[in-house]
């Protein structure tokens, strides 16, 4: 079976405890007895690592995002996220009222005096999430690398814009403490 597409992620429904694979509409996986935005991030959690509730999230989006993510950004920040970026983003984050570290782009290699650059932050559990657009060809390398070190260090990563929105809800409607994602089967053995 092919795994779900990030577009077709919600609608599914899986369980690594019973190696079974449920499809099933998307409205019918998340519904089960949470808030929308709860059930966001549950869907997120489960296409893409559980969302945090704290830590260092590093922010790098392209000029044509730059204007949206400044409000979403500034909620990360209000909710007592540390925030890290490139040299443009942390720049425009700064005009607007938003403090944010400057992180060194993997293509910048390590800095003079040893700094590691982002890809080795996120290697090293440093990061807690990544909102990342990039464009252009150099960007675009680095976007490749910053994905795969998420990918290989369990991170989650927001590529677009609505995404970081949906997010930072999903963050904010949390309870306190971790969630559990289960299968449509375990939820219906616990209430049964």
């Amino acid at each position: 079976t092919e795994a779900p597409t990030r577009a077709a992620a919600s609608t599914w429904a899986g369980s690594a405890s019973m190696n079974t694979l449920v499809v099933m509409p998307a409205s019918a996986s998340t519904r089960l007895g949470d808030s929308r935005m709860v059930r966001g991030a549950k869907a997120e959690a489960a296409a893409f690592g559980e969302l945090p509730t704290e830590g260092t999230v590093f922010v790098s989006v392209a000029n044509r995002d730059k204007r949206g993510m400044i409000f979403p950004v500034k909620r990360l920040a209000d909710l007592g996220f540390t925030l890290v970026g490139t040299a443009g983003t942390v720049e425009v984050l700064r005009r607007n009222g938003v403090q944010a570290g400057l992180a060194r782009k993997r293509s910048e290699g390590r800095g003079p005096a040893g700094e590691p650059t982002i890809v080795d932050q996120i290697t090293s559990g440093e990061i807690a999430m990544v909102v990342n657009t990039p464009s252009g060809r150099d960007s675009r390398e680095d976007g490749y690398e910053i994905r795969a070190a998420t990918a290989s260090a369990g991170v989650p990563v927001i590529t677009t814009v609505q995404q970081l929105g949906a997010a930072v809800q999903a963050i904010e409607s949390l309870p306190e403490g971790p969630f559990a994602v289960t299968s449509v089967q375990e939820h219906v053995a616990r209430i049964a």
